[in-house]
């Protein structure tokens, strides 16, 4: 008889065990249909942006989001939070910061004059730097500024800020975020960014590369054409690796002058392995004119020194262009590739455009 038990629970055992590894596989091998990638690269992209989120959101419960991510215990280094209630305050907290700080913009109204605020401390990939408002529309930043924050330290979130460009000639506001040199694994999450020429520039310098970032569930829009000759392309990603601009709304992108030819978004430079997820792209939402293009591997290409390698040829290599909507573009393609290679167009919906120019 307890021969008998012992292998029913063998049996069972060995059942379970085949009937929970079929199951894995089976999610593997959808996650990869559907990503177009590998299960394991799937999930440790979705999952770490999301813990490192937490881990600025709830600094009291970081040794247990570390735990999660490495599987080691224990406090983060170097975690403070601040709170600023004025634009000096801002920027004296960002000089003063150290890995694991945690900067909360109070409600307001905050102005900013001159050429750009400048971001050089650096996080590191267990403690990055935080800066935020509470949520949403509690904290508003006029920037009457070239270029807006401009990174160059690693490891930093920016979250929750609306962020309008206010200067007098469309020419001066390019960038509400220029992500440069060294400044890697940059998050820009949930924010609402309105009225620059480019909100988001990402490109190399002497330093390094700005790779490994993430744009997640930001809005970019513009009240109206821009009246300058200057490149208009939302997010305009030059030379960098691994970046993830999933989740946003992008709309209204629109050049009044010169050859009158704007972007959503674009990646080029001879960078690598860059995705575009579930972007909603509208080239016409609130007004009419000019030839809008949605997203695009290789843009309008590079001049040399722009390029990672020296060389852009390929401009872009790996990209992935998957689930998003590209809607409204009825001067020219919703997609389209430029000396692209091993590009992966999959699973989007395209509609009201010129289609896909693949060149």
């Amino acid at each position: 008889m307890i021969r008998w038990i012992i292998g029913r629970i063998l049996r069972l055992t060995l059942i379970g065990l085949l009937a929970t590894l079929l199951g894995l596989t089976g999610l593997a091998l959808y996650t990869q249909y559907v990503f177009q990638e590998s299960f394991y690269t799937t999930w440790s992209r979705l999952l770490r942006p999301q813990i490192a989120w937490q881990k600025g959101k709830y600094p009291s419960a970081r040794p247990l989001f570390d735990l999660a991510a490495d599987g080691r215990g224990g406090a983060s280094p170097g975690a403070d939070e601040v709170s600023v209630a004025t634009p000096r305050e801002l920027t004296a907290a960002i000089e003063k910061a150290a890995p694991g700080t945690v900067i909360t913009v109070l409600s307001g109204l905050y102005r900013f004059d001159g050429h750009s605020i400048d971001i050089r401390p650096a996080g590191t990939p267990d403690n990055p730097i935080v800066l935020r408002a509470t949520r949403l529309g509690a904290a508003t930043f006029h920037f009457n500024l070239l270029e807006g924050l401009h990174v160059q330290g690693a490891y930093w979130r920016f979250e929750n800020l609306l962020i309008e460009g206010v200067c007098a000639s469309d020419s001066r506001c390019e960038h509400a975020f220029h992500v440069v040199g060294g400044a890697a694994g940059v998050v820009i999450r949930n924010n609402w960014v309105a009225n620059f020429n480019s909100p988001v520039k990402v490109n190399g310098s002497p330093r390094g590369y700005p790779d490994n970032g993430s744009i997640l569930r930001n809005a970019f829009v513009n009240d109206r054409p821009r009246q300058t000759d200057n490149p208009v392309t939302f997010l305009d990603i030059v030379a960098a690796n691994g970046w993830v601009v999933d989740g946003n709304f992008i709309a209204d992108f629109a050049k009044a002058l010169g050859n009158r030819v704007s972007y959503g978004a674009f990646f080029k430079g001879a960078g690598a392995d860059n995705i575009f997820e579930r972007n909603l792209v509208r080239c016409e939402w609130r007004h009419r004119g000019g030839i809008r293009i949605g997203l695009s591997f290789g843009g309008g290409g590079t001049t040399g020194e722009g390029c990672r390698s020296g060389s852009c040829s390929p401009e872009h290599t790996g990209g992935i262009l998957r689930s998003n909507i590209v809607m409204d573009c009825p001067n020219d393609v919703g997609v389209y590739l430029n000396q692209s290679a091993r590009t992966t167009i999959h699973n989007n919906l395209i509609v009201n455009t010129r289609g896909v120019d693949v060149r």
